[in-house]
């Protein structure tokens, strides 16, 4: 009787550790299809990454190239006086020397130079106190100052010589005059005017769009608003009128 119930215990634990080898067999295989389509994944996704790569190698070969061309339109070498062009060229991150790049379109303007002077030659009294500001005496105090209620002076200095005494004292010739080159009417018409068949411009660049300049009255008061709104909705401002939350 003893060895009978034995064996019957040994068989049924046998076949009970027969389902378990089956069970795990069947969960082996759902583990390595699993990880095959894990694989599957992470392949693709190692793909789009490389695209992802390529694509920004691409654009950073563009914008090099835009800034070259900009900084030789300008007047400048930009293998010598650009810093960051060169340096780009020469890590193999895009194209820095014009001769190496083929211009569409308007081709006639690439032999132009506009002679510009470069920085800190012909600066204004905004730039000179802005480089106070970013690099000489005036940093630390007015650094301490952005951190404070004192901030919304920064948007007040701002508005009030650039809207209020730059634009209509000097800005407003400068502006004329550039809208009404070939460019400037080009800005102006948009859209409104078509290409040349071969791609090489706009024949036709519409007429001069007075409307888009303005120095009156109607924009000294503009900016006086554009004062007021900065003061007002600055977050200095907003956070010291907000109430404080009730408690209990």
């Amino acid at each position: 009787m003893l060895s009978e119930k034995i064996d019957r215990v040994k068989t049924e634990l046998e076949d009970k550790i027969g389902c378990v080898k089956t069970k795990l067999d069947a969960v082996a295989a759902q583990v390595d299809r699993n990880e095959a389509k894990l694989n599957a994944v992470a392949d693709k996704l190692d793909a789009v990454a490389a695209q992802a790569d390529r694509s920004e190698a691409k654009l950073n070969t563009v914008s090099d190239k835009l800034d070259a061309v900009a900084a030789k339109l300008m007047g400048f070498d930009p293998m010598r006086d650009i810093k960051f062009v060169r340096l780009a060229h020469e890590q193999g991150l895009g194209v820095g020397d014009p001769r190496d790049i083929e211009l569409v379109g308007d081709v006639d303007a690439a032999s132009e130079s506009w002679n510009f002077e470069g920085p800190f030659k012909n600066m204004t009294f905004a730039s000179k106190n802005q480089h106070r500001i970013y690099w000489g005496p005036l940093k630390k105090p007015l650094e301490w100052s952005l951190k404070t209620w004192l901030a919304p002076w920064s948007y007040v200095a701002s508005v009030t010589y650039h809207d209020m005494f730059w634009y209509p004292r000097y800005g407003v010739d400068r502006v004329n005059a550039a809208l009404g080159s070939e460019w400037g009417r080009l800005f102006a018409n948009w859209g409104a005017v078509a290409p040349d068949p071969e791609g090489r411009g706009f024949p036709e660049v519409g007429t001069q769009q007075p409307e888009l300049v303005r120095a009156s009255m109607k924009h000294f008061l503009e900016g006086m608003r554009l004062i007021g709104m900065a003061v007002t909705e600055s977050p200095e401002v907003k956070t010291r009128r907000r109430p404080a939350p009730r408690t209990g």
